[in-house]
């Protein structure tokens, strides 16, 4: 997380960083904000074409959103992990196998033009910033939710068959796995 942020948003950092998307992170320096060019050289201008307007807060909010919708898979994340019995289950070796499998699968697929398509069409999903928040928390669940959108040729059902897992096991099963190596990297 950021340490040095604008003066402006100190009050609103120390709620609500610990929220905040890492994607919004640079618009928290102070370089971001014309009250930085009020004590520093005339002839320095801004890098940042976008104002941002925290005069009321809703505007506040709507530029740095930070609520945690009760249906988000955030609050789904932050629930206790007995409450759901499929979660209990130990990951396997086989599991993992499988999981890096339909990775790879779906690395392949971004070959070629078609690929540069469906690349692009799964990108700009990520415009809509609660998708990419869902990106962030569940990336697996996100991913296949967005591909069933372009998948008119049920790709992704014949690759979890030839791996013996549903939707639902992928889902849950990659997103455990890339979360614990999310843990194991951090320091």
């Amino acid at each position: 997380m950021p340490t040095v942020i604008a003066p402006d948003l100190q009050e609103y950092a120390q709620k609500h960083l610990k929220y905040l998307s890492p994607t919004y992170y640079p618009f928290l320096m102070p370089e971001a904000w014309p009250s930085y060019y009020d004590h520093h050289d005339e002839h320095e201008e801004s890098k940042w074409p976008t104002i941002v307007d925290i005069s009321t807060p809703d505007k506040k909010d709507a530029a740095f959103p930070s609520k945690i919708e009760p249906d988000s898979t955030l609050a789904y994340l932050l629930k206790p992990v007995k409450t759901t019995p499929q979660t209990a289950q130990p990951i396997t070796t086989a599991d993992i196998t499988s999981v890096t499998n339909i990775i790879s699968k779906f690395k392949a697929l971004e070959s070629g033009p078609e690929g540069q398509q469906r690349t692009t069409a799964l990108l700009f999903d990520f415009l809509d910033k609660s998708v990419m928040l869902d990106a962030f928390v569940n990336p697996c669940a996100s991913m296949v939710k967005r591909f069933e959108r372009i998948d008119q040729t049920g790709w992704l059902d014949i690759q979890l068959k030839k791996e013996n897992m549903t939707k639902a096991d992928y889902v849950n099963k990659c997103d455990r796995i890339v979360k614990a190596y999310r843990v194991q990297l951090s320091n």
